[in-house]
C-alpha cells in the first residue's frame, strides 16, 4: 500500500459513510426473505393454508438465513476496516521515525 496517511484517513471516513448503506442493506436482507416466505406460504397453502407451526418454521428459517448473511457482511466490513486501520498505524509509526 503506497497510500499517504491522509489518503488512508479519507478512505476510513469513506468507509464509515458506507456503513450507513450497509444498514439499509441489512434491512433488506431481513425483509426480503420474510416477505418471500410469506408470499410462498400464502400461495402454496391453498384455501386452508399452512398450519401455524409450518408458518413459524418458515419464518424462523428465513431469520436464521438472514443472520448468516448479516454476519458474513459484518466480517467482510470488519476485515476491511481493520486493514485500513493497520495501514494508518503503520504510516504514523513510519512518520515518527
Amino acid at each position: 500500500m503506497n497510500e499517504s496517511l491522509e489518503q488512508l484517513e479519507q478512505k476510513r471516513e469513506g468507509f464509515r459513510t458506507r456503513m450507513y448503506y450497509l444498514m439499509l442493506e441489512i434491512a433488506v436482507i431481513f425483509a426480503a426473505p420474510a416477505v418471500i416466505a410469506g408470499l410462498l406460504l400464502k400461495t402454496l397453502g391453498g384455501q386452508d393454508g399452512f398450519s401455524v407451526q409450518v408458518q413459524l418454521a418458515a419464518l424462523g428459517a428465513t431469520f436464521v438465513i438472514s443472520w448468516f448473511f448479516v454476519v458474513m457482511k459484518y466480517r467482510k466490513a470488519s476485515r476491511q476496516l481493520a486493514d485500513i486501520q493497520k495501514a494508518i498505524v503503520a504510516r504514523k509509526q513510519a512518520a515518527q521515525q
